[in-house]
């Protein structure tokens, strides 16, 4: 597997694992949804679950998930011999993960006041 398609297996577990679905892993990623099915399949195979890595992202905190977002962006920025346009294209994929996390936080401290306002009532 060539450098490129590593780099991109990698962000595309690292998506996936942040609650992406594989078509949109695939569409951020400017690949066929096949590709995302596959890679999943093989690495099923030699062991490695990308359902275990979103059940172990997403049940933890903010606090934890940040910190790897914030490891991949500086490993991209750092990377070299990365194309401009592949560096930008990488940003942005962290940036937009980071809001979606930022998202569900969000909601889930909207549910939460929600639920505490009803145990009060």
């Amino acid at each position: 597997m060539g450098l490129d398609k590593r780099h991109l297996l990698q962000e595309a577990r690292a998506l996936w694992a942040g609650g992406l679905s594989s078509e949109a892993v695939a569409k951020q990623l400017g690949v066929g949804a096949q590709t995302i099915y596959r890679w999943r399949k093989r690495d099923r195979a030699a062991g490695f679950y990308w359902e275990a890595l979103r059940a172990r992202l997403t049940s933890s905190n903010p606090a934890q998930l940040v910190p790897l977002l914030e490891g991949r962006l500086l490993e991209v920025l750092t990377q070299e011999g990365l194309d401009p346009l592949r560096r930008a294209e990488a940003i942005g994929r962290v940036s937009r993960a980071l809001q979606c996390e930022r998202g569900r936080f969000v909601k889930r401290m909207r549910e939460a006041r929600k639920g505490d306002n009803a145990r009060t009532d």
